[in-house]
């Protein structure tokens, strides 16, 4: 080897040693600079009344993990200690989930809350509104309200998992509409600390053929109180029926103040995407073992806090 070639070995060892000693330090701090202003996803997912429920719970882990989101709001917890289960499973590294529930569960004893990946967003703080009201008590009455202030991405932004009212008689959906009101004026009230995302199970049952006008209030309320439903021109998020005629629903949905969504970014995965949310004819395993809910995702704009 001459010393040309000598020369030129030398200067790509140099090279080489350096590509891997950058590799060794992004991943040693998970990425730095350019994991603080990566995109981050938000999930809402009611696991059918979980804890009580038996529950296929590695192919929840699988449908969860699935969904890719750093943040999932979760409904219908009936037992804290499932949700940590699903905590540590979904705690891979390097991921480090924990969750945070409300206290208040409503007459059916089912709590809001969330699941979130301490490697990737912080938790600022919650505060709870029990029965969905900015001025409520923990009572037997509705659900109460659970609002998480993250930080990650390079921003801070608030999420409120909710649980409405079910029913689809008229007097039901009178009061899903006051909830929705509640909803909106708590957004309200908190959206100078920066954007916030109402987002959870809704249990709109009208929201498909705008039976009763519920999908014409919810846009219209929305618009109103200067908030977008993001989730407006989903299919479905939810199977019900007979086990062998199931139809689609959209119960579950993401109100947020204008853009705090990453536009085409709201999905629904699981056995919903599967199914094309058309009829199905038969009864998905996850329907049965995991939940009648599907996940709803989307990714935050990036961006600083404003």
């Amino acid at each position: 080897m001459n010393a040309s070639s000598k020369g030129l070995l030398r200067k790509l060892i140099v090279i080489i040693a350096a590509i891997v000693a950058l590799l060794r330090a992004l991943e040693s701090c998970g990425g730095c600079a350019a994991d603080a202003i990566a995109t981050r996803r938000v999930a809402t997912f009611n696991i059918r009344e979980f804890g009580r429920e038996t529950k296929d719970m590695p192919r929840l882990a699988e449908v969860v993990r699935a969904t890719r989101a750093d943040v999932i709001a979760i409904q219908e917890v009936m037992r804290a200690d499932a949700a940590q289960d699903l905590a540590r499973m979904l705690s891979r590294e390097p991921r480090r989930f924990r969750v945070v529930l409300g206290k208040c569960g409503g007459r059916g004893g089912m709590y809001t809350g969330f699941l979130f990946d301490e490697a990737r967003v912080t938790l600022r703080g919650t505060q709870e509104f029990p029965e969905l009201s900015p001025d409520g008590s923990c009572s037997d009455g509705d659900k109460s309200a659970l609002l998480g202030t993250f930080e990650g991405g390079g921003q801070t932004f608030q999420l409120l998992s909710i649980h409405l009212v079910a029913g689809s008689e008229p007097e039901r959906l009178e009061r899903r509409k006051q909830q929705w009101a509640r909803a909106t004026r708590i957004a309200n009230d908190v959206k100078s600390a920066g954007p916030v995302a109402i987002l959870g199970d809704t249990n709109s049952t009208g929201f498909l053929d705008d039976r009763g006008g519920e999908k014409t209030f919810i846009i219209d309320h929305a618009q109103k109180e200067g908030l977008t439903v993001e989730t407006r021109d989903l299919r479905c998020s939810e199977y019900f029926g007979p086990k062998d005629a199931l139809r689609p629903s959209l119960l579950d949905h993401v109100v947020s103040t204008p853009g705090m969504v990453k536009s085409g970014s709201v999905e629904v995965p699981g056995f919903c995407a599967k199914l094309h949310c058309e009829p199905a004819n038969g009864t998905p395993s996850d329907f049965v073992n995991v939940s009648d809910h599907c996940p709803v995702t989307f990714d935050l704009r990036p961006g600083e806090t404003p």
